[in-house]
């Protein structure tokens, strides 16, 4: 397990690394960005936004996720000239497809004409981003996150510069539309240079099948996922208006910048580690619960902190106009909560190739339970509802997840609660606490107070492994 465990922390570290710099980057992009900018611009970007991913989920027809689960030993150079030129003729149709059909649907389902300019615009993305599947196995796949790294920095720097220009020069929307295709328009050339492969004239039809019977249930559960996450941005642009679309959308990213990050970052490093160990549940088992483990101590705070003083923060980050985000702020941060506890279990369940399970969980969530709580969320509270809809479904899916989760790993509720018990001590004592504390003293000092006991507790309950985290690190660097 030594090797296994260098490559982890090896992963972490870079991925981390990249994480940071690009979030940080982020913040203060998205900072500028919504000063300069308005709820509209940001409601008709995630309008947009919500009919492209859905066709987005078929970029690669889930051929990533194959190859990096496939062994090594049976990989070849077919399966990627394969895996590439299938990707390239994929995405020609599903632009066209975009462009011909879904833009002209979009514009008609919200009455906004501007929508016609800007997503076939926004949907070059999904135009390039095939070009470099390949070449993001091959990297995940040998754990070489150092360049992984330095390409999607490199590339969130420039996109990042190019929409403070658009956004300081009147551009408006824009410079949202730009920041997100120009990203993956840099990234291009990067990703050839980072792994020196390029793609031959070579297609072959069984490895074509081989590949595709995987990556089908993969993408049949990022479609499924895609519904679960944008059906709340469809009826609020729908039934409540583009600005209050804004307001939730807004309110949506601050709330899961970091938790979309952390998954990332567990994803994208534990999958190949996962498909390592897939012929030994229980080594998987105990990695999932370190992972869930390590996730909350450093989620938990942060999201407890947003929810604590959103309120406070907002008007000075990002100026008064968001105020109405803050309710939805709040109840999304229970959201996260309740997501932390298995945010990493459809990896778990990709990496052991119960790929079929994991599409018909998803699926069941968002038939049954996302869409039809989200919809009464809306009918019955407009935004608050929308949010507490989308609350009360990932508790009930995050229930249902953990039936399966004993089944086939026998992981059992219990266990997780064992591997989180400081992170969810931490919640129990700061959060009434601070609570009360805010009605007598200024709210700068209920701050100071919170990060001291956030770092008691962890000094208290958890020192040794973070100690033992920090110096594995340190050690890899």
């Amino acid at each position: 397990m030594s090797s296994i465990n260098n490559k982890i922390i090896g992963g972490v570290f870079w991925t981390t690394f990249e994480t940071v710099i690009n979030r940080s980057l982020g913040f203060i992009i998205q900072m500028v960005l919504a000063r300069l900018l308005f709820p509209t611009d940001y409601g008709l970007v995630g309008m947009a936004i919500v009919f492209i991913s859905f066709v987005e989920v078929f970029n690669d027809l889930g051929m990533n996720a194959a190859l990096i689960q496939k062994k090594q030993e049976k990989l070849t150079l077919l399966h990627f000239d394969t895996a590439f030129w299938t990707g390239v003729v994929w995405s020609v149709l599903l632009y066209l497809l975009i462009f011909f059909i879904l833009t002209p649907v979009a514009v008609s389902f919200y009455e906004e004409e501007m929508l016609g300019m800007i997503m076939p615009v926004l949907s070059i993305s999904v135009l390039l981003s095939p070009i470099n599947l390949v070449h993001r196995a091959q990297l995940i796949k040998s754990m070489n996150f150092k360049k992984l790294a330095i390409v999607n920095n490199l590339s969130s720097f420039i996109s990042g510069g190019i929409a403070l220009i658009l956004a300081f020069l009147d551009f408006g929307v824009w410079a949202l539309v730009f920041y997100s295709v120009t990203r993956v328009l840099v990234a291009v050339p990067l990703f050839f240079k980072a792994t020196g492969w390029k793609p031959r004239w070579h297609w072959d039809k069984n490895i074509f099948k081989e590949i595709f019977s995987f990556g089908a249930y993969t993408t049949g559960t990022s479609l499924a996922n895609k519904l679960t996450g944008n059906i709340d941005y469809l009826l609020v642009g729908k039934l409540v208006g583009t600005a209050a679309l804004g307001f939730y959308s807004f309110a949506f990213m601050l709330t899961n910048i970091l938790r979309d990050q952390i998954v990332a970052i567990v994803n994208k490093v534990i999958y190949p580690v996962y498909a390592s160990l897939q012929d030994d549940k229980k080594k998987m088992s105990d990695m999932f619960l370190k992972v869930i483990s390590i996730n909350n101590l450093i989620v938990y705070p942060v999201v407890l902190g947003v929810f604590l003083f959103a309120e406070n923060f907002l008007p000075i980050f990002f100026g008064e106009k968001w105020n109405a985000s803050v309710p939805i702020i709040e109840i999304l941060c229970f959201a996260v909560f309740i997501q932390m506890l298995n945010n990493s279990h459809t990896t778990l369940l990709r990496a052991a190739g119960k790929v079929k399970l994991e599409l018909l969980l998803q699926i069941i969530k968002s038939v049954f339970l996302f869409t039809p709580l989200i919809i009464l969320g809306v009918y019955y509270k407009e935004l608050e509802g929308a949010a507490l809809g989308f609350t009360i479904a990932t508790f009930l899916g995050v229930l249902l997840s953990f039936y399966f989760m004993y089944k086939i790993f026998n992981i059992r509720l219990i266990d997780v609660f064992k591997a989180v018990k400081v992170s969810l001590l931490m919640i129990l004592i700061c959060l009434p606490t601070t609570l009360i504390l805010k009605q007598y003293v200024f709210w700068m000092f209920c701050v100071l107070y919170f990060g001291v006991a956030v770092f008691v507790i962890y000094y208290i309950f958890a020192r040794y492994q973070l100690m033992a985290l920090v110096k594995m690190v340190k050690n890899k660097k």
